[in-house]
C-alpha cells in the first residue's frame, strides 16, 4: 500500500447518514409497562426489533432485518443486518445482537424477536433466522430459546430454537458445560 492510499483509511465514512444502533436499554427506561427486572411483553420485544431494523445497512439486498434479544438479566440487546460489498463479511441482525451481548459479558438469553422486509415494504411474511444465526444462537441459548418471528406487534409466529434447529450441535456435544471455561 502506498502512503497516498493510507489517507482513504483515515477518512471518516458516513454510510449514507446512518448510525448504528448502539443501545442497550433496561425495560424500565424504554419499554412501556416494564419496571426493573420485569420481562417485556412480546409486543415490546417486537417493537425493539422494528426499531433496530431501521438502522440496517443494506445497499445490496435492500432487505432490512432487526432483532431484539432478551437476556436473563432483563437487558434487551438489539441488532440489525449489516451488508458488505464482499458479501461474506455481511452480518445478520440476530448475530449482531448476540455478539453485542456477549461482548458485554452476557451469555444467557430467553427470547429473541426478529422482523424483516424489503426496504420501504410492509412485512407480508415472517423472517426467520438463517442457518448460521441458528447455530450461533444455539451455542449460548440451546433449544429452549423462544423465537418470535413477526410481521407486526400482534401478528407473529412463536416457536423455539429447537424447533428451528432440531438436533442442534452445541457445547454439550463436546461434553462441555455451556458457559464453562
Amino acid at each position: 500500500m502506498y502512503p497516498d492510499d493510507l489517507g482513504q483509511l483515515r477518512q471518516p465514512r458516513n454510510h449514507h447518514g446512518r448510525r448504528a444502533s448502539d443501545q442497550l436499554y433496561r425495560h424500565d427506561e424504554s419499554c412501556t409497562g416494564g419496571g426493573a427486572g420485569m420481562k417485556p411483553t412480546d409486543a415490546e420485544l417486537i417493537r425493539a426489533a422494528f426499531k433496530a431494523r431501521s438502522f440496517a445497512y443494506t445497499p445490496y439486498s435492500h432487505f432490512k432485518v432487526g432483532a431484539a434479544l432478551l437476556a436473563k438479566n432483563g437487558m434487551v440487546y438489539t441488532g440489525c443486518n449489516i451488508e458488505n460489498a464482499g458479501y461474506t463479511p455481511t452480518n445478520c441482525a440476530e448475530r449482531t445482537a448476540l455478539f453485542k451481548a456477549v461482548s458485554e459479558g452476557v451469555t444467557e438469553f430467553t427470547d429473541i424477536a426478529i422482523v424483516g422486509s424489503l426496504d420501504g415494504k410492509k412485512n407480508t411474511l415472517v423472517t426467520g433466522p438463517c442457518g448460521v444465526c441458528r447455530q450461533a444462537l444455539y451455542e449460548f441459548c440451546g433449544p429452549r430459546l423462544r423465537v418470535l418471528m413477526a410481521k407486526s406487534e400482534d401478528d407473529y409466529i412463536e416457536t423455539t430454537l429447537g424447533d428451528l434447529l432440531p438436533y442442534g450441535f452445541g457445547p454439550t456435544n463436546l461434553e462441555i458445560e455451556p458457559g464453562a471455561d
